[in-house]
């Protein structure tokens, strides 16, 4: 959540940054927030993977190597947001 208590919504900035890693590879924008913010939730490996089957590309290693970058390029867009976990006052 936002401190204005909005829920931050982190999906797209997670396509962004697996698109990022696509257009390292010399590909275009390859995922849309449109259709494929479900598997954002799945996390960045499901984003890479989906993007490499579409491209008819799909490797285990690819999405490994590619990997880091994502989480870098993902730190990158989230750094102007601030989260706060139900429950961490508990903890």
């Amino acid at each position: 959540f936002d401190l204005d208590g909005t829920l931050a919504d982190t999906s797209g900035d997670l396509l962004a940054a697996a698109n990022a890693c696509f257009q390292a590879m010399g590909e275009g924008d390859v995922l849309r927030v449109e259709t494929d913010a479900r598997t954002a939730l799945r996390g960045g490996k499901a984003m890479l993977t989906l993007g490499l089957t579409r491209l008819g590309r799909m490797d285990a290693a690819l999405v490994d190597s590619y990997y880091p970058m994502l989480l870098e390029a993902y730190g990158a867009a989230i750094d102007t947001h601030t989260f706060l976990y139900p429950g961490a006052m508990q903890a």
